[in-house]
């Protein structure tokens, strides 16, 4: 425990794990206790098997090993009470030795360890510990279709005017027939008043510990620091994905199992690839071997070409910062969105909450939405950001003269043409100026 080497108490009907203030103060000396609110919601009553109550302090965070093990990527970390009672030594439920079992299924070394701890503690014959072992290995835990969304064991600053993406494990009791999860906030948190948090469908990251990544904007002019394990939301599965026929790129339509009535657009993202390709061009116009000369160098450069609509560059190191002649926010009401439009804006709106290019906000600024149709006849969202553009500090980068580009096209003979997919989302607006860049629809306010 705690990198010690320690002889603990084995029990296999306990419901919590403890250990006293001798032993916190003196192996854990630098660790605060911290309160159980951040573990769970409702207090938690702790009786001994005589029926006394077990007063606490709170509890601490320790990492336990077995002995003989020298991997530390198979430890696990414990939140043990902290017991105000005296205790001869620190007291393990069987609830640890069934993760440790279950995490480390498919190494044998440290289930021959764990099966001889198993064998001494509990005074059986090998065979009875491998029933055990089986036993556990083989159980299944009911699915559910909704589960609780924390913050992991460590905490979490956001820095003032930032949006910080907080990885927050998927418990491995929830059924997930899709990648996408329906995230809602905490309502009513006090720990989280002064954060904003992106609520909406979010992309199940598939790790060994799957995890999805929650977006919590601070807008305040001081920093927040999150405790680990605070509750920020919940995460509900899907039931279903329904293909249909549906114009303007909306290939795929989501139905999260509570809106029976309101299905929510969720289109199919497909991750860039590095391996080449052969990009759709037409070169029928040219000569045998002229066509084998383009193909051969767009199949080189085919990584430039996008496979999908989903399918965009990024660029990390393209970051926007807005300078503004003073800090009064602009601020400007949602114009009326036309109904023929309605359920298309609103797709495409959720479109980009779902790909994580928008978050919810909570931004004193706020721009109205304008719809323009592009020349193919698809939907593009703009943002009247004229009030904002007149308190912008301009930024003199030269712009190149027509004349200049005009010369380098001198001594070549073949041209084309191409269009940037969605560059307008391949960089990113700096921290500290996204909350600027607010804007408000029908369905809330954005940035």
């Amino acid at each position: 425990m705690a990198g010690y080497t320690v002889t603990v108490l084995l029990d296999t009907g306990a419901n919590v794990i403890l250990l006293d203030r001798a032993w916190k103060n003196k192996y854990l000396p630098d660790q605060d206790v911290r309160p159980l609110s951040a573990l769970l919601d409702d207090p938690l009553s702790v009786s001994a098997v005589t029926g006394d109550d077990v007063p606490y302090d709170g509890w601490v965070e320790v990492v336990v090993n077995l002995q003989g093990n020298d991997d530390p990527d198979l430890s696990i970390r414990v939140p043990f009470l902290v017991s105000r009672l005296e205790l001869d030594r620190p007291l393990i439920g069987f609830n640890v030795i069934q993760v440790l079992i279950k995490n480390n299924e498919g190494r044998p070394k440290l289930m021959s360890i764990l099966s001889a701890l198993l064998a001494g503690a509990m005074e059986i014959e090998d065979a009875s510990v491998k029933t055990i072992v089986n036993f556990i290995q083989t159980q299944r835990v009911p699915k559910e279709e909704h589960a609780a969304v924390k913050v992991g064991f460590k905490e979490v600053t956001i820095s003032a005017g930032h949006v910080a993406y907080i990885k927050c494990r998927v418990p491995a009791n929830i059924n997930l027939p899709e990648p996408l999860v329906l995230f809602e906030p905490t309502p009513d948190s006090a720990q989280l008043e002064r954060l904003s948090i992106g609520a909406g469908l979010m992309e199940i990251h598939k790790t060994d510990r799957p995890f999805i990544k929650v977006p919590v904007s601070n807008h305040s002019n001081h920093d927040v620091t999150l405790q680990g394990r605070t509750l920020l939301g919940s995460i509900e599965s899907i039931v279903k994905v329904i293909e249909t026929d549906c114009p303007r790129n909306y290939e795929k339509l989501t139905q999260v199992n509570t809106f029976n009535s309101s299905p929510v657009s969720s289109p199919d993202q497909t991750s860039p690839t590095a391996s080449p390709w052969h990009p759709p061009v037409d070169v029928s116009h040219l000569t045998n071997e002229q066509q084998e000369e383009v193909k051969q160098m767009l199949l080189e450069e085919s990584g430039a070409f996008a496979r999908d609509d989903g399918d965009i560059g990024d660029i990390p190191s393209l970051q926007m910062t807005i300078n503004l002649k003073d800090d009064i926010p602009v601020q400007k009401s949602y114009a009326s969105i036309p109904k023929p439009l309605y359920q298309e804006v609103k797709q495409y709106i959720q479109d980009l909450l779902v790909k994580g290019w928008i978050i919810k906000s909570k931004s004193p600024f706020a721009a109205p939405v304008v719809c323009v149709r592009k020349r193919d006849g698809t939907l593009r969202l703009c943002i009247d950001d004229r009030l904002l553009n007149q308190k912008t500090v301009p930024d003199r980068h030269p712009l190149p003269r027509i004349q200049d580009l005009l010369d380098t096209l001198g001594g070549h003979s073949w041209f084309s043409i191409l269009d940037q997919g969605k560059a307008y989302h391949q960089g990113y607006i700096a921290e500290g100026s996204r909350h600027m860049t607010a804007f408000i629809s029908p369905w809330g306010l954005h940035e």
